[in-house]
This record gives structure tokens, C-alpha cells and sequence, in this order.
């Protein structure tokens, strides 16, 4: 078998691919590699201006052209994560972990109007102590209880003591299962933004499991004053990740562990959830011109199956509304 030998020697190739790396990383080039096979300094670019660019500096570099092969990638690739993950910036959707063990989701970054404070809604009974019990202080974490993985701690969680009527006799009774995290100093876009995540575009439905890998973020997140049921809706949680369902119920009074009574929370049917989820945004997906919505904060699920970790059959899940959670908490959030 014949050997036809290369224009340049390997250790060139190497030498130039030094070159082109300690050169000022431009925009649109996105790899670089010493290809044996190819016999040339193969670079990955993003599009023809990225390669007219390159061209312009091969010179500077050392570099003869004729040297180098291009290799059109298309956008660059994007280091993936997922919702279990130490993320930042912080965003919808992420785990999180009171002082004690309690693993919970994030919900929503939001600014505090009038008050000039920033932070996140979760579930209330995410914070440590007894449930229903409103305590505050708690620091919480994302991803995990670390010292470098503080991301606020609770301001403001009242206690479900309601004397409503609709609550029937229980003590334990809200209107609504949210509290509001102040975030830590840093608020920068480097660490605190307002968005989502966003696992998949395919959300699935009747109980199934959804995607924890982040591939996006919804941004521009607006309030919707309203629902109505049989409209689809979505959810990101840590245990299950991002699911869809429809609005079973607008104006639900269930009861749980039959000690804890909710006052007109919404439904939401043919929906996973699993322990961890308490606290994920529910939202409407952005269509059209029409950005994402925010219309609540998940609390609490069921379903006719479990496994040790989730709902497997006839999952459903409530929510506390967005209007009643402003009114629980006694502020303007905006999210």
C-alpha cells in the first residue's frame, strides 16, 4: 500500500494552531484543531464573514493559508445544564434548598414594586420550620446548601391562619401557598435575571415525565390578569421538568394531608408533578407576538399512582393564582 506524504508536517500544523489560539478569539470562530488527516489547521467557523475575518489575521499569525481548511458549523453550541444544576444567572424553574434539607423550585425573579427590592416567589412551605408556621430568615440555595450558593433568604411569608368560612373549621387554612426570597446583594444579569427556563418545546401532557435539560430561557415575562379552563398551560419543576396540562379548575378549595385547606386555588389536570416541583412557575408559553405569561406559583399535586418519586397516572396539580399571591404577600410583583 502506498503513503502519500503530507504538504506539512504534523508538528507544524501544531505550531499554527498555537498561533491562531493565542491570537484575540474572534467572533464566529468557534474551534481549532491540527488535522492529521486533512494535512491542514481545520477551523470552525460559524459563517463566511466569521472566515473573512480569520483571513484577515492568518498573516499576522504566521500562518500561510494554504494551510488551513474552514469548517461552516452553523451558530455556536451552548454548554447544556439542567435544572438540577447551579445555574447562573438564576432563573424559573431551578432547584432549590431551604437551610435544611428540603429540596423545592424556584418561581419566578421578580422586582417588588414601590419598595425597590429584588428576589424570587416560591412555595411558602419550601421554608424551613412547621408548615403554615410563616417563618422567615431562612436563607435558600441554588442549586444545593452551600456558602456560595446562597441566592436570598425569606422576607416575607405570613402565617395560614385564615378564619374564612371556606376553610371548615381547618387552622390551617391560605389563600395562598407563596413567600418572597430577597435576593443577596448581587442582582447583576451575571447572577439574577428575570426568566425561565425552558427544557424542551415539546412539554408533554397526561402524566408523563418531562426534559430537565435546559436548551433555553423564555425572557420577557408579562402577568395575565386571568384563566379560564381547558387552556393549556406549562410548568418547569425540578423533579419532573417541563410539562403541560389544562386548567381542570379556576376556583378550587382542596384540602391536603387533610390538615391544609386552600382557598380558590386553580387546578391543573393530566399534569406530572413529584416531590421537589413545589414552587415552579406555571406560565403561558409565549405564541405569536405574545410573550410568556406568569399566572402562578405550583403548591401541591396528587393523582391516582405514585412511584417513590412522582405521580404516574392521573396526575394533577394546584396552583396558587398570580393576583392572589400580590394579595397574600401585601405587594406588586413584577415578574
Amino acid at each position: 500500500m502506498s503513503h502519500r506524504e503530507g504538504t506539512y508536517a504534523f508538528s507544524e500544523l501544531v505550531a499554527w494552531s498555537l498561533a491562531v489560539a493565542s491570537m484575540p478569539r474572534l467572533p464566529g470562530l468557534v474551534s481549532i484543531d491540527a488535522d492529521e488527516r486533512l494535512n491542514r489547521v481545520r477551523l470552525g467557523i460559524t459563517d463566511d464573514e466569521a472566515r473573512a475575518r480569520v483571513l484577515e489575521l492568518l498573516t499576522s499569525a504566521g500562518v500561510p493559508v494554504a494551510a488551513v481548511a474552514f469548517d461552516i458549523r452553523g451558530n455556536t453550541g451552548r454548554l447544556l445544564a439542567t435544572v438540577r444544576n447551579r445555574v447562573r444567572a438564576t432563573a424559573g424553574g431551578l432547584q432549590i434548598q431551604n437551610s435544611g434539607t428540603l429540596l423545592c423550585t424556584l418561581g419566578f425573579n421578580v422586582d417588588v414594586a414601590f419598595y425597590g427590592e429584588k428576589g424570587f416567589l416560591t412555595a411558602s412551605h419550601c421554608a424551613t420550620g412547621a408548615i403554615g408556621q410563616g417563618s422567615t430568615g431562612d436563607t435558600i440555595y441554588q442549586n444545593t446548601k452551600a456558602a456560595n450558593n446562597r441566592v436570598g433568604k425569606v422576607h416575607i411569608n405570613f402565617p395560614w391562619n385564615s378564619t374564612d368560612p371556606s376553610c371548615g373549621g381547618i387552622s390551617l387554612c391560605t389563600s395562598a401557598d407563596a413567600m418572597f426570597v430577597r435576593a443577596f446583594a448581587d442582582t447583576t444579569s451575571a447572577n439574577w435575571q428575570k426568566r425561565i427556563a425552558r427544557t424542551s418545546t415539546n412539554m408533554p401532557t397526561n402524566s408523563a415525565n418531562g426534559s430537565l435539560t435546559i436548551d433555553a430561557f423564555y425572557v420577557g415575562i408579562a402577568e395575565v390578569p386571568f384563566l379560564f379552563v381547558g387552556a393549556t398551560v406549562y410548568k418547569v419543576g425540578r423533579t419532573t421538568g417541563g410539562t403541560s396540562g389544562t386548567i381542570g379548575a379556576t376556583c378550587d378549595y382542596p384540602l391536603y394531608e387533610s390538615i391544609y385547606a386552600f382557598l380558590c386555588v386553580a387546578r391543573v389536570d393530566n399534569a406530572s408533578n413529584g416531590g421537589g416541583d413545589s414552587g415552579a412557575p406555571v406560565f403561558y408559553r409565549p405564541a405569536g407576538t405574545e410573550p410568556p405569561y406568569a399566572i402562578g406559583i405550583l403548591f401541591a399535586g396528587g393523582g391516582s399512582s405514585y412511584d417513590s418519586v412522582r405521580c404516574t397516572a392521573g396526575c394533577y396539580y394546584h396552583f396558587s393564582e398570580w393576583y392572589a399571591i400580590g394579595q397574600r404577600l401585601s405587594r406588586y410583583f413584577i415578574p
